[in-house]
């Protein structure tokens, strides 16, 4: 089991250090967190003579932490929405001795990625998809 803090603000961070008394953030331990994907884009293509180019354009690391009903109560949950919606997100990860950096994600549009466990409602289930630096 992977864990995760996440932390969410009105205003950018003064310090990327992970902060234990910090308020509105919560510590997640995750039932399936697979190692950050790299994912990047690129503008490619010809010149006028024919000569083709790949410049990169911009690198980022997709996290895509699940969160189990044994990890969520009303108030966890109630802060996974608010953190869906917040303006600045930020997540921590733990290496098994110590906190790393916060580190600032963004997330994609749309519905908030809650599903229930073989349907029923009291197993509840939320799979994050945060793309960051």
């Amino acid at each position: 089991m992977s864990r995760i803090a996440l932390r969410i603000s009105d205003t950018e961070l003064e310090g990327v250090a992970y902060d234990d008394l910090a308020t509105n953030q919560y510590r997640f331990d995750c039932v399936e967190f697979p190692r950050p994907i790299v994912s990047n884009e690129r503008d490619v293509g010809k010149t006028l003579s024919g000569r083709a180019y790949s410049h990169l354009l911009s690198r980022s690391k997709i996290y895509n932490p699940v969160i189990s009903t044994n990890e969520l109560d009303e108030m966890k949950l109630a802060f996974l929405e608010s953190y869906w919606d917040a303006n600045k997100k930020y997540i921590a990860l733990y290496d098994g001795t110590s906190w790393g950096n916060y580190i600032e994600v963004i997330t994609e549009s749309g519905d908030f990625p809650l599903s229930f466990i073989d349907d029923l409602e009291d197993l509840p289930e939320v799979s994050l998809k945060l793309t960051g630096s």
